[in-house]
């Protein structure tokens, strides 16, 4: 038989029991809601972070590229006057009208004359 020490022991249990469910039933998710919310933030915060990092990484790969492409342009435009000098030179250039102008030709050239 139940002696009245496990009934008062019941009781307690039972009390307690009901008291834990009555207090999860009036407040049913508020703590499950701080413990997501927390997570959340710093999920957020993490991610803000690692973002800033790598917008910072890529405006210093940007402005490397771009001083990059200026200087590629610059050895550009360099080869283009080049270019267009040496387009000129071809334009006006004429046969030799004496033998004297074509032995300075080729010294010119790098051929030494062989008389």
């Amino acid at each position: 038989m139940i002696t009245p020490k496990e009934k008062i022991i019941g009781g307690i249990v039972f009390t307690l029991v009901l008291l834990i469910t009555l207090y999860f039933w009036i407040n049913p998710k508020d703590y499950v809601t701080k413990i997501i919310s927390n997570m959340v933030k710093e999920q957020q915060e993490q991610i803000m972070k690692e973002y800033e990092e790598k917008v910072k990484q890529y405006d210093k790969d940007l402005k490397d590229l771009k001083s990059k492409v200026q200087q590629s342009d610059e050895k550009i435009n360099k080869l283009n006057k080049k270019i267009k000098g040496l387009e000129v030179e071809v334009d006006e250039n004429k046969k030799p009208e004496t033998i004297d102008e074509m032995r300075d030709r080729f010294r010119k050239l790098g051929y030494p004359p062989i008389n």
